[in-house]
């Protein structure tokens, strides 16, 4: 009739064998497009961390500017009352 061996390894095969064959084809089909989508979140979330942290640095740069526009002005101004 039928050889136990061959009917474990059936069993075997439709418990083991099938799952994995399922999920690498649908892992196949729709995986790189979730590893695409997952990449651009990535670079996304990076760029904007980025542009948040020259964005600070930049208004950094500008208030020291301008304190530094301030003090200049202050210093022209006490040179201009001493010459006088």
């Amino acid at each position: 009739m039928y050889n136990p061996q061959e009917f474990v390894l059936g069993i075997l095969f439709i418990v083991v064998g099938i799952p994995v064959i399922s999920g690498t084809i649908v892992s196949l089909v729709h995986g790189p497009k979730e590893l695409r989508k997952e990449k651009w979140r990535k670079r996304h979330q990076d760029s904007s961390a980025k542009n948040d942290k020259e964005s600070e640095m930049l208004e950094e740069i500008y208030y020291g500017l301008s304190d530094l526009n301030k003090r200049v002005k202050n210093l022209e101004t006490i040179l201009e009352d001493q010459g006088e």
